[in-house]
């Protein structure tokens, strides 16, 4: 899970009250058994585009770009039917995340919206060896979200966190080999070898599936210090471009 920013959405704005009501009409007539199903106001393209876009297409809890996206009420309509559609309440997540939310009130089980302003997921949450823990013990915020939110992530994605794991390990160990061998003068070898460690940074950007938890991986292995000095001291470490890849990197690792 990675914080969020959360554009205007002007032409929401204007049709909100039109759609909050017919939301709440439709209701009405699936209580009366007039309709199977409540109208789904919120499937709108002008709803769906700017939301997935905010997520970069992932799912806004597990990061996965897998499957299909679905327009997620963070405070759950069932019990707020009058925030259908209001946009600061609606989230992209996968259908599985969408699920196993379900209907939990999140104002009695307050847990971390990740585009909620002040609110940065790696203020609550800690990363290591395929699991999510709360950072603070006393933490209901943490807690609620590692059991909930985190659940998809902590159930079904740690083998894929685990191949992942085996992913950069196998990256980290054949850089540090190539920089033992590399020459000062060889500037082709270094110029490969840097095309290596940006491409393993693209994996820790915001826009990739996963990318807290490949930020935590990398940043958090216990040879990143060593490797990054020993690429510095043999001049493959471009500034320039590395450095903002790693401080990016650094905004959304749990760790």
């Amino acid at each position: 899970m990675i914080r969020l920013t959360r554009r205007a959405n002007l032409k929401l704005e204007q049709s909100k009250q039109t759609l909050t009501e017919s939301y709440q009409e439709s209701l009405e007539k699936q209580k009366r058994g007039e309709i199977k199903k409540a109208s789904r106001v919120w499937d709108k393209p002008y709803i769906k585009g700017p939301l997935f876009e905010m997520s970069h297409r992932k799912c806004a809890y597990c990061e996965s770009k897998e499957g299909r996206l679905e327009v997620e009420h963070f405070l759950c309509r069932s019990k707020h039917p009058e925030l259908v559609a209001e946009w600061a309440n609606l989230l992209p997540a996968c259908h599985k995340c969408n699920a196993i939310k379900g209907e939990t009130d999140c104002c009695k089980q307050p847990m971390v919206d990740p585009s909620r302003t002040g609110m940065d997921p790696k203020d609550y949450l800690i990363y290591r060896n395929t699991l999510f823990y709360k950072r603070s013990i006393d933490d209901e915020v943490a807690e609620n979200t590692r059991k909930l939110l985190m659940k998809r992530c902590t159930d079904e994605l740690s083998g894929v966190f685990t191949d992942m794991r085996s992913r950069i390990d196998d990256a980290i160990d054949g850089i540090c080999d190539k920089t033992k061998s590399i020459a000062d003068d060889d500037d082709l070898s270094k110029n490969s070898l840097a095309g290596i460690v940006i491409e393993l940074f693209r994996l820790a950007q915001r826009e990739h599936a996963y990318s807290a938890v490949y930020a935590s991986m990398i940043l958090g292995h216990p040879s990143y210090s060593q490797l990054k000095q020993r690429l510095i001291d043999k001049g493959v470490w471009n500034g320039a471009t590395m450095d903002p890849m790693e401080n990016d990197a650094k905004a959304i690792a749990l760790l």
